[in-house]
């Protein structure tokens, strides 16, 4: 995955919906059990099995080819990586549903321990649910109740921590809402701070109306992850069951975690440049450094470093041979420019200087930002440079392959662009 999630629209052929229950919310039902591996497409979550496409600057797609033992190089100081701190959030009750309960007679059902497999959690499950194949997806379609967990660090941009659930609280419910359900008519009647058990939490809590006129209750609940990302329990029940709320809640609170989830990506950070990426370390295998690089009359400047390759480390920054290249991440800033124009027009005039021409400038959304991107060839190498205005700072990553190392370096120059943030630990 690139560290990015996202969604493909279904197209709902197949699997029928639940008896007496036409809607969106029954169809999303039948068919996350007849497709489960489709209903939630995730690169920046663990469920994901379909490769996710980017359109990002030179247009090319990624992925890591081996693991190498690489070491140190170059006197570089290496990056430690190291959890981020989870804002702790004070425990809030949950909210009361809108209208009143159905009467509910039937006696409750028996709750099943269920091992969430690479989630490498545990979740407690009525016995009159059915489990999707081997996923973390959970339905019950008489009674119009569903559920699928998952651990994700990028929905409309990077999730280092629950504070950043709650800044992007209204992109994640429009995601999960328009993409997940295709339901456009919802509202977020409830947000704030919550607890799973002994963990921090986030909820949103949403209600949506269907073409049918069927209401559900949603509730997306963010649960305190590790070195970066959460855990989201996302799940739905008719509008008005107290029952089913009850149930639902129950189910929620039984979640728990035994340690970090099954993930190649890592969390790597610089305290030289002040700025912390997700990446596939599958890829990048260690081979990060928090550096200063001279940059001639424009003064030094402090980058995190990335080498796809032991070879390109030992060539190292600057070098032109078969071997190199290299994704450099910093903060414009140094370097007084405080524009993605000002970065690009440095680039432009770095090129000119060497008799290179350089393509026209582009747009690129990525990590809920939105990229001035530029790309050009000399020799045998391909440059690309992107920068974004972050928080109000000016980020620039850029990056440099030939042949050899094209689909590390593209991967992992996709990735910091979808994940970079200040480093302020």
């Amino acid at each position: 995955g690139y560290g990015q999630i996202a969604y493909q629209q279904p197209a709902y052929n197949g699997g029928g919906a639940a008896a007496g229950k036409p809607s969106a919310f029954s169809r999303f039902l039948s068919y996350m059990k007849a497709n489960p591996v489709v209903a939630w497409v995730s690169g920046g979550g663990l469920l994901a099995v379909i490769a996710l496409c980017i359109i990002l600057p030179i247009a090319l797609s990624g992925g890591g080819k081996k693991r190498p033992t690489g070491g140190g190089g170059g006197g570089n100081t290496p990056v430690i990586s190291q959890p981020t701190p989870v804002i702790s959030q004070p425990q809030t009750s949950n909210p009361e549903p809108t209208t009143d309960p159905e009467p509910t007679t039937e006696p409750p059902a028996e709750m099943v321990a269920q091992d969430l497999g690479i989630l490498n959690a545990t979740i407690e499950i009525p016995s009159d649910y059915t489990r999707v194949e081997e996923e973390t997806i959970f339905i019950n379609e008489a009674k119009g109740c569903g559920m699928i967990m998952d651990y994700g660090w990028n929905i409309d941009g990077p999730i280092y921590s629950l504070a950043d659930v709650e800044s992007q609280r209204e992109a994640i419910a429009a995601i999960m809402m328009q993409n997940l359900f295709e339901v456009s008519d919802y509202q977020i009647l409830a947000a704030g701070p919550d607890q799973v058990g002994s963990a921090s939490a986030y909820q949103i809590y949403l209600e949506g109306t269907d073409s049918e006129g069927v209401s559900n209750e949603v509730v997306i609940m963010a649960v305190e992850g590790y070195d970066f990302g959460c855990y989201f329990i996302i799940t739905s029940y008719p509008k008005g069951d107290k029952a089913a709320e009850a149930e639902i809640h129950s189910i929620i609170q039984s979640f728990k975690s035994n340690g970090a989830p099954e993930t190649t990506c890592k969390m790597y950070y610089g305290s030289k440049s002040g700025v912390k990426v997700i990446v596939d370390d599958a890829v990048a295998a260690g081979r990060v450094m928090d550096t200063t690089v001279n940059l001639g009359e424009a003064g030094a400047a402090a980058e995190l470093v990335i080498y796809p390759t032991d070879a390109a480390m030992e060539a190292g920054f600057g070098s032109a041979t078969p071997d190199s290249g290299i994704v450099e991440i910093g903060n414009a800033g140094q370097l007084g420019m405080s524009s993605p124009e000002e970065v690009l027009q440095f680039q432009r005039d770095v090129a000119s200087s060497a008799g290179v021409s350089v393509g026209e400038t582009y747009t690129s959304q990525l990590g809920g930002v939105e990229w001035l991107c530029m790309d050009w060839t000399m020799n045998e190498f391909t440059f690309s440079v992107a920068s974004a205005m972050i928080d109000g700072k000016c980020y620039a990553v850029s990056c440099m392959f030939n042949s050899s190392n094209k689909d590390a370096v593209v991967a992992l120059h996709q990735q910091a662009m979808a994940s970079v943030r200040a480093w302020e630990g």
